[in-house]
Formats: C-alpha cells, structure tokens, sequence
C-alpha cells in the first residue's frame, strides 16, 4: 500500500466522529417532524370536537331558554322567570359558548355567521323579555318591583291599551308564533353553517397532517437504512484498518521461530505501522541484548558456583528438634511421673493421685485433645506420619487400657485379631491409636452391660488387601435417624445424652476425618437397645524394615537428680488438680512453691513475696494471664522477673501476643517433665547440682534426630524416592542459595516490604518439601509477625535469626549431597511411564519450534519433568528456557528422547 494513502488513527477516528455526527442529526430531525405532524393530527381532531361541543351546548342553552320563558307565559311562575334570568345573568352558557367559538381560528365569512347568529339571539331575548313584561302586567305587578331588566322594557301604545286578558294572550302568543320559531331558526342556522364550513377547514387539515405524518414516517425509514449502511461501513472499515492488521501481526509472531530472524509486514493504520517498524527494530535491539546478557550471567554463574563449593566444607550445627506432638496430658504425666519413681509412702496419697490421674483422663482427654485435633483438621494443618510400627504392640497397647476400663464398669472386652496380620506395617500410629481409643472409650460409655469387642481381620476389594478395624458393644444403640448426623461436630444421640454420659460430641467427627485422611470411612450398624458396630477399613501397607529402631524410653528419675535449692516459685493455675500435680513435683525439685487460682490471687501474692520464676496459665476465669502479666511487671522488682505462659493453645498468633505482653517464654499444656525442667534450668538462679548436667545430656541424647534437614519424613513424602530426593534437595540449593544476600540487603535497609513476604512465603513451602521443620516453623512465625506485628526491633531480631537458620538450612543440604553423592546422570529410563515420554516429547516439540509457551510448560509439568531427567538435565533445561536459549534445551531433550524420534 502506498504510503500516502495510509489512514491514520486520527483521520479514521474524525471519520467515524463524522458520521455518527450525521447519523445524530438526520434522527433528531425525524423525530423533530414527526412529532410536528403528529401534533397536528392532534390539533385539527381536537378542534372539530370542541367546534362539535360548543353548537351542542348553544342549542341545548337556547332551548332551556325558550322552555323557561314558554312555561313562565303559560304558568305565571316567577320560578321560571328567575331560572331565566339567571342562565341569562349568572350562567352566560350563551355568551359563553359564541365567546368560545370567535376565539377560535376561523376565517371573515365563519366570523361574520357568529355574528348573524349572535344578533338573532339578542333580537330572541328581546321577544322573551316582552312577553315577560306583558305577563308582569297581567299579574299587576308595580313597574317598581318588576325585574329590572323587565322593568326596562318598553311597551308599545297598542300594546299598553291591551286588557289583562288581553296582555296575557299575546304575552302566550308571541312566544308561540311563527315569528318566534323563524327567530330561532336563525339562530341556530348561522351556527350550523358555521360548523360546517370549520368542519371543512379542519377535515382539510387533518388531511395534510396525516399525510405529513406518513411522509415523516417514509423518511425515518430511509433514515434506518442509511443508519445500518453507515454501521456496516464502520464495521468494515473497523475491520480493514484494525482487527485484520492485528490479526495478521498476531499470526505472524505465533509462526515465527527464534530460530530464524523475526520481522512483521507492516499493514493497517499509520499508528499499526509504526507499530510494527518499532516491534521490528525493538526486536534486534533484543537479541543482541540477550545474546550479552547471556555471556555476563553464564560467567557470574560459573563464579558463584565456584564460591558455594568452597562453602560446602563448613562446620554443621544442629538444633533441638521441634516437633508438633502434643505430649501426655499435664495431670496424667506427673501423678504416672510421681508413681513410677516410687516417691510416695503413704499409700492414702497414692490412692488419691490415682484417682486425680483417671478423673483428669476422662474429663481433660477428650476436651482437650479433641476440640485441638479438630481445629487442626479444620484449619488444614493435619498431616499423618508414613512410618514403620508394630502393629501387634499398638493394638496391645490399646487394648490393656480399655479393659481397665472395662473392669471398672464390669462389662467384658473380647478382642479378635486375625493372625494373618503382619508385625509390622506402614502408616500413622499416633492417629490409629486415637480412632479405636475414641470408638472403645465410647462403646464402653454407652454400654451399661453385656460386653465391648474389637475385632481386626483382613478383607479384600479389587484384589487390593485391607485391614478392616470393628467395634461392637451390646449398649444403648443408636436410631436410624441419628446415624445421618452421628458424624457431625457437636452431634450426639441426643440432648439429654451430654447430661447422662458426657463428652463434647468432637470425638467420633475427629475420628471421621482422620480415617478419611488414611483412605477410609467409618461406618456403622446399630439398634436401639441391642448396641452398635462402628468399623471401617484401612489399605494394608507392609513394611520391608523388619526391624524397628527403638527410641530410648527408660525414664530418667530428673526430679531426683535436679535440685534448686529452696528457691521461691509461684503457679497460676485455675485448674486444682493441675495446681496439686504441679506444686508436687516442683517440691521434689527443691523449690518453694507457692500457688493463686487466679490472676488476683497472684497479684496479691507478688506484692507481698518475691518470687524467683512465675508459672502463668493463659486460659483463666476473672482475669486471663495476659492480663495479669501486664500488671505483674507494674509491681516493683518484678520488671525482669521470668514469667513462663502454660497454654494448650499452639497458635502462632498466641506466641506473638505473649511477646507483646513481655511474657518471657511458653511452656505447651500438658507439660512435660523434661521440658518443664529445661525451662526451669533455663531461667532459675545456676545453683543446680552436677547431676542436673549429666540428666541433660542424658534428655539431649534421646532427642537427637537431625532437626535441619529431616530427610526420613521428607522421603516419606515421596514414598522413599531417594533420587527424588536427591534433585529436589540440589533444586532447593539453586533456587535460594541467592535468599541469603537478599534477605540481609533488606535487613540492612530495614523496609519490610511485599519483597519480603513473597521470599519467606516460597521457602515455607519449599522447606516443607525438604524436611526442613525448623526452617517451615520459622517461616510461619516470621510470616505471622509479618502481618500482625509491626514492632521494627522484633522484626529485625527474628529476621537475623531466620537468615542464620536458612544459612544452616542450605549447609545441611550440601552436606546431605556430600555425604550422599552418587551419579545420577545415567539413570535408566525403563521405569518412566508413556505418559511420562509423552511429556518429554511435547517439551521438545515446542522447543523445537521456537514456541514461547515451551517454558510456561516447563513450569506447569516440573513434577513430572522431574522423574524423567537426570538433575543435570533438568538444570540446564531450567536455565536455558528461562533465557530463551533453545538450541541447548533441544541439545539436551533430543539425546534423553533418542535419535530415532522426529518433529
């Protein structure tokens, strides 16, 4: 196309302003018309029925008058007289009417027969108002009290000679002679032509408007079609100048390949190209630059790897394990604590915790495990262990338990397991020991007689194996209308059920969900008062470790071997029994103990005993620990005392308000020995024992588990894949060995920005993935701090200890490669599925071809990408399609698929 005829942007804008300009004009103007001419038909119609009105009124007005005065004549009536006059006087409908019909437009000839008519009506009334007089005569009525306008008739000399009789003749005959009649007639006839010829004029009028009417009608149609042609050229000229250039711009970068040099046609607009010649410069100015860039990055990438190995041979530092198992509760552990290490010598007292132990298991167990468990599923946060156990020990484990609680209620537990089940299997035994507890606890709390059975045997579906769990009891049953809601939280059979036999109604919905989360559902068969069969099953997985690494669970008698010499300490606890357990075995320890019911009672005590350490429950009636913490640190000498918070409660938003309200540390309720004692150590006066060393060591030494990097729960997660593994841990390394520079570049420009966030936020999820606890934990907790606490020194020091962690975090991971380096570049390929091929081949597919969406690709299918290459392979192929360098990505891809595949 010649330059020169090129329009513009502008011109085909001004073009298409014009014509809508034209087409708004041409409208208003066939509107404009037609409302004119429909007006007009309007006018000329309204003005024939007024016309038609007014000659209907005048004459019913110029008969009533000819009525009135007739029988005011032949009766004498003077009511007729005065109704007369007061039509000619008063109502004027007459004078009216004639006054209407001159205001009307009208012609000198329909003027001039208004008026003929009026005249006759005077000369009309005159007759009338004779006759009047005559009868006024006749009556012997005084001139002076006749009517004015009678009394100023005059009567003619013959007239006046006229007898009474004679008077009264002629009053009755003027009114009823022809003279009369054709008086009449010329009123009315004037008016008739008058109407006639209006009549005609309007009709002629009429006429004309409706034939406007249909002219403007024609036009507005013309006016449509010239509407729509304007549209369509619009539409075409829309389509020529803009959406076909684009269209073709568009295909003409889809077929294009970095393979060869791209360059676009210019077509279309002058801005569309202009457009293009921009695009096509733009674009070699982007391939130079890509090309330069490519040789900076690739040198500044050979010299950080150079600089991470020399890394490689650091010191490594592990941590305590972390871990989100809730312990015992607190009353169990210690009166169990206290009984096993024989400290009691009064057996009364030992009667007395073993019936504080077994009150505390059934109303704490279930309340609190229950109500945290299923926040926890609810909120999303419950993940199950993968790991090997010994089946046969749990189910003995659990069945010595219930047929105490059988004895106590005299019922009889049965217990058949099939002994085709394996010793040891795959899967979460923490949550499989809670769900049969949870059905047996509750079999044995509805059933008031008869006995309570658990049976385990192996059933089959699909040649799969299973290992179906049932609980029968012989007790209250349950209806079938129940059953439908039995699994709802807070549902039980009934509401009296709550008063008679307690519980939340938490337990079997827990139960529920976490059979659901091990791939089964819980069922049941029940009638009422023939008792119930709760049963569901569980995919069998047997494990090929035979045998099992026990943890050390000799208990180590710490209350004995940790003293700390009569220090004062004090415990907030609303709970007695917990109050009780707690102060015994703080006695144990050497302390002096001191405990408040409430943040009242603590308060009281405070100000008048200095206490070395405060136990603080957060959960409390009157005034919670929050609360009392902040007026704790008002009273004098108790700003830097150790305040340690007891809660149930492991939300991360509560370790950050205890932060706030200067609350030095948390101990997670039910306590645990060994943790209270670490804490206590921690924070009392370094006046312990020798020993106190030597039990630590001791408590350190079970724990010891690699709480940087744990590999073992991370390979669960991927069914023990250790090549898996292994290139995941290298693609970690890659992707944030950079994190570190960055998160101190902003520690140091301290401005925690939406840069931050989206950093930590990545390593949450990828340290998951990992097995890298201590690094997930963190990054929730510098998350939440993130978005709730704006506090720049807290920030500072958690973000200082996070880089610290990440920094450990990538160590233990290039020591895990150290210490497990094994050649992975020639991994077979007969274990890769079709399906897997197949991904391969469309990668390559669109690599080849140069498409832009090869790498979008790429991202969306890294689970599957991820088995079938090496992770040298999948490296490069990273890097190369992130800098668009295709021909190494196909390099790579055509050797892994074989030369015997073609594009």
């Amino acid at each position: 196309m010649n330059d020169k005829y090129i329009l513009s942007q502008k011109s085909l804008n001004q073009l298409m302003m014009g014509i809508f300009i034209i087409i708004t004009l041409m409208l208003m103007t066939s509107i404009y018309v037609m409302n004119i001419n429909i007006n007009a038909e309007q006018n000329a119609e309204q003005h024939r029925m007024i016309f038609k009105n007014l000659g209907i009124t005048l004459a019913n007005t110029s008969d009533y008058l000819t009525d009135e005065a007739r029988k005011y004549a032949t009766t004498q009536n003077d009511i007729h007289m005065e109704n007369y006059w007061r039509e000619i006087e008063c109502t004027k409908t007459r004078d009216n009417v004639i006054h209407e019909l001159e205001s009307q437009p009208s012609t000198v000839e329909e003027q001039q027969l208004l008026a003929d008519a009026k005249q006759c009506s005077d000369n009309l009334v005159e007759t009338e108002k004779l006759s009047m007089r005559l009868i006024q005569e006749y009556k012997g009525v005084p001139v002076s009290e006749m009517p004015k306008q009678i009394a100023m008739v005059r009567l003619s000399p013959e007239d006046a000679q006229l007898s009474r009789e004679e008077k009264l003749k002629k009053a009755i005959y003027i009114l009823f002679d022809e003279h009369y009649d054709k008086s009449k007639y010329n009123i009315m006839q004037p008016i008739a032509d008058f109407q006639e010829q209006m009549n005609t004029r309007l009709d002629k009028e009429l006429y004309h408007a409706q034939h406007n009417l249909q002219n403007a009608f024609i036009l507005q149609v013309s006016i449509a079609i010239v509407i729509i042609a304007a549209i369509y050229g619009l539409i075409y000229l829309q389509a020529t100048t803009l959406t076909k250039p684009i269209r073709h711009y568009i295909n003409n970068l889809q077929a294009k390949s970095l393979k060869r040099k791209i360059y676009i046609e210019p077509e279309g607009t002058l801005e569309l190209h202009l457009l293009a010649t921009d695009f096509n410069n733009l674009y070699d100015t982007f391939i130079h630059e890509l090309e330069r860039r490519k040789k900076a990055e690739y040198n500044m990438k050979k010299a950080k790897e150079a600089a991470e190995k020399a890394n490689n041979i650091k010191s490594q530092f592990l941590a305590n394990m972390s871990h989100e198992i809730r312990t015992p509760l607190n009353t169990i552990l210690g009166y169990h604590y206290l009984l096993q290490n024989n400290m009691f010598q009064n057996l009364a007292l030992e009667q007395k915790y073993i019936h504080n132990i077994g009150l505390a298991a059934q109303n704490l167990l279930e309340l609190v495990n229950s109500i945290l468990d299923f926040s926890k599923i609810e909120a999303g946060h419950m993940s199950l262990e993968y790991i090997t156990f010994d089946f046969h020990k749990l189910i003995s484990d659990i069945c010595m338990m219930i047929k105490i609680q059988c004895d106590n209620k005299h019922l009889d537990f049965y217990e058949k397991i099939s002994p085709d089940i394996p010793q040891y299997i795959l899967g979460d035994p923490l949550r499989l020991k809670q769900v049969l507890l949870n059905l047996l606890t509750n079999a044995i709390k509805f059933t008031s007689s008869g006995h309570v059975c658990l049976t385990i045997q192996h059933e089959y579906h699909n040649d799969v194996k299973y290992i179906k769990f049932a609980v029968r009891d012989t007790g209250i049953g349950i209806d079938t209308k129940t059953q439908a809601k039995l699994f709802k939280a807070f549902t039980q059979a009934d509401t009296s059920t709550s008063r008679q036999y307690g519980g939340t109604g938490l337990g079997l919905a827990i139960s529920q969900k976490l059979v659901n989360l091990m791939g089964g559902n819980i069922n049941i068969h029940s009638e009422i008062s023939k008792g119930s069969c709760f049963y569901f099953s569980l995919k069998e997985e047997i494990s090929s470790q035979l045998k099992l690494k026990e943890k050390n669970l000799q208990p180590i008698d710490l209350l004995k071997s940790t003293k700390f010499n009569n220090q004062s300490i004090l415990i907030v606890e609303d709970s007695a029994i917990n109050r009780e357990m707690s102060k015994t075995i703080l006695d144990k320890m050497s302390l002096t103990v001191y405990t408040a019911s409430n943040g009242k009672e603590a308060i009281a005590l405070a100000k008048t005993h200095k206490f070395s350490l405060i136990l603080l429950d957060i959960r409390m009636p009157l005034m919670d620990g929050y609360e009392t913490a902040r007026q704790l640190r008002q009273i004098p000498d108790y700003e830097n005392i150790p305040i340690i918070a007891l809660s149930a409660d492991v939300t991360k938003e509560t370790k950050i308000k205890i932060k706030r309200f200067n609350i030095n540390d948390f101990l997670e309720k039910p306590l645990n020995i060994s943790n209270l004692v670490t804490f206590l150590k921690k924070y009392l006066d370094n006046k312990t024992e020798k020993t106190l060393i030597e039990t630590n060591s001791v408590v350190s030494d079970t724990n010891k588990s690699n709480f940087i990097l744990n590999s073992e729960q991370a390979l669960s997660y991927i069914n023990n894949d250790h090549l898996l593994y292994l290139k995941i841990i290298r693609l970690f390394i890659e992707h944030h060995k950079k994190d570190i520079a960055v998160l101190s570049d902003i520690l140091k420009e301290k401005s925690y920005h939406q840069k931050l966030y989206d950093i930590i936020h990545t390593l949450k999820g990828d340290s998951a993935n990992i097995g890298a606890s201590s690094l997930y934990l963190a990054s929730i907790d510098l998350l939440n701090m993130l978005s709730i606490d704006k506090n720049i020194q807290v920030i500072n020091h958690e973000l200082t200890n996070y880089i610290v962690l990440l920094r450990k975090s990538l160590d233990e991971c290039n020591k895990y490669l150290i210490e497990n380096q094994i050649d992975i570049s020639n991994e077979k390929q007969s274990n890769n599925s079709p399906k897997d091929m197949e991904c391969l081949k469309e990668l390559y597919k669109l690599v080849n071809d140069g498409d832009f969406d090869s790498k979008q690709y790429f991202m969306d299918n890294q689970d599957t990408l991820i088995h079938v290459l090496s992770t040298k392979e999948y490296q490069i192929i990273q890097d190369t399609l992130m800098l668009y360098d295709f021909p190494k990505a196909i390099k790579v891809l055509k050797n892994k698929i074989g030369g015997d595949f073609y594009v």
